[in-house]
């Protein structure tokens, strides 16, 4: 009798360890079936590929978070469900949360009823596990979702790679794209921005608010794209050597942990450069004035005489202003203006023809008062002057003007006159002026 007993005992004990290695066995399966397909076995799959029977030839309940069944569970978001695995008399997950026998979060489970044929741990959303004795008898295995993640599958975090950006040119095309690693179709955006917001579509978003670099982050693809307009213009400058665009970029997969990282953009102005490319002529005793023209660089232009020298009579202002009256000898000035911005500078070099076509000539004057005047040439004599006659004045000769035949009452008491004064008032071209006007530095004309 006692032979029968002991012979009873050990058999129950030899299927117990049958059983628990059939338990294990088929949680590898499991495992195994995991990592092969990113995913966990339904209940047909789990039947058709472990010995689903313990020792007693009874099947094995499995179960498991059916939102694991599909995709790749490395990116389910699923919480699973819960499992108090030997919890102390009067403990539980519901009155204590925290302590270590309670596995929140599990993916399965495997059980097997023993020998008693009895499912005693339960059912979800909590499973009880007790410690085996005369009353409790269920052989069970289980896995849980970060350890099903961490170490099954080997599940991959999200990671941004791209360290830094490009730098981007104001009023110039910018694209470049931010690599990211990690899930199966990550989504990008731009930490406390809204998408197609501030001029972004197409689903992105804008860098900064507001959007001062006209920059958009693709939420797909990671690409940052759009035309640079810091300044608002079209002139490729900016207000500082360099300005900036910060943001964070945020890269997002359902299932796993998001990622940050914060980027920045340094924004230069274009190439500082002169647009003006060619002056128009002057001529000798006309007034003369053309501002030159800059590009890109900081907006805020000095120009200045580098090298050569213009025409006598001829400025060059800080402003970029050539002007003046021209009185130097005809022919062609050669000089070199410099463009700065306090960042940069730049040259650019010019000829400046300076025209007098009445130079072998002279000027004609007509003498239109109605009356005979009377001039002094040069410092010498005085010769009566006819009215609606002419004079010859040329390069060399000073002229003074009066109305006696003593040549001491000046009509023209301000100047004595140059033959680039009369020049000036030579708008045609054909060497002819007239003396309309008496008092002061008197009246002349073109003819």
């Amino acid at each position: 009798m006692t032979t029968i007993k002991l012979a009873g005992i050990l058999t129950k004990r030899i299927k117990r360890t049958d059983t628990r290695d059939i338990v294990k066995a088929a949680k590898e399966s499991v495992l195994g079936f995991a990592v092969k397909n990113k995913r966990l076995p339904t209940t047909a799959e789990f039947a058709a590929q472990v010995k689903n029977t313990d020792a007693w030839t009874k099947t094995l309940f499995y179960y498991n978070d059916s939102n694991l069944e599909t995709g790749n569970a490395c990116y389910s978001s699923s919480t699973g469900f819960q499992i108090e695995d030997e919890c102390i008399t009067g403990v539980s997950c519901a009155t204590f949360p925290s302590p270590a026998c309670c596995k929140t979060g599990s993916a399965f489970i495997i059980l097997s009823t023993g020998e008693n044929g009895t499912n005693e741990t339960g059912t979800a959303p909590i499973f009880t596990i007790l410690e085996q004795g005369d009353t409790y008898d269920d052989i069970t295995a289980y896995g849980l979702i970060t350890e099903l993640k961490n170490n099954v599958l080997a599940c991959a975090g999200l990671e941004i790679q791209t360290t830094t950006l490009p730098n981007a040119t104001e009023d110039a095309y910018y694209t470049t794209t931010l690599i990211g690693r990690g899930g199966s179709a990550p989504t990008w955006a731009v930490s406390g921005q809204t998408i197609n917001t501030l001029g972004c579509s197409g689903s992105s978003y804008p860098l900064t608010n507001p959007n001062t670099a006209d920059l958009c982050l693709a939420e797909s693809t990671g690409i940052i794209s759009g035309t640079v307009n810091y300044s608002g213009g079209a002139t490729g400058t900016l207000a500082a050597c360099t300005q900036t665009a910060s943001f964070t970029a945020t890269l997002t997969q359902t299932g796993l942990t998001a990622v940050s990282k914060a980027f920045t953009i340094t924004l230069n102005p274009q190439t500082l450069g002169i647009t003006t490319q060619t002056l128009p002529d002057a001529r000798t005793g006309v007034a003369y004035s053309v501002t030159l023209q800059g590009t890109g660089g900081r907006a805020s232009y000095t120009w200045s005489l580098d090298s050569g020298a213009l025409p006598s009579g001829l400025s060059l202002s800080s402003g970029g202003v050539i002007s003046g009256t021209p009185d130097d000898a005809a022919g062609a000035y050669n000089f070199i203006v410099e463009l700065a911005d306090t960042c940069t500078t730049t040259t650019k070099a010019y000829t400046l023809n300076l025209i007098d076509s009445c130079a072998s000539p002279g000027i004609n004057i007509r003498n239109s008062r109605g009356g005979t005047r009377y001039y002094r040439r040069s410092g010498v004599g005085c010769t009566a002057w006819a009215n609606n006659a002419g004079i010859n004045v040329q390069q060399i000769d000073t002229m003074e003007f009066f109305t006696n035949n003593t040549c001491t009452t000046e009509r023209c008491t301000s100047q004595t006159m140059t033959y680039n004064f009369f020049q000036g008032y030579d708008t045609d071209d054909d060497c002819s002026i007239r003396w309309t006007g008496e008092g002061g530095s008197c009246t002349f004309s073109d003819l």
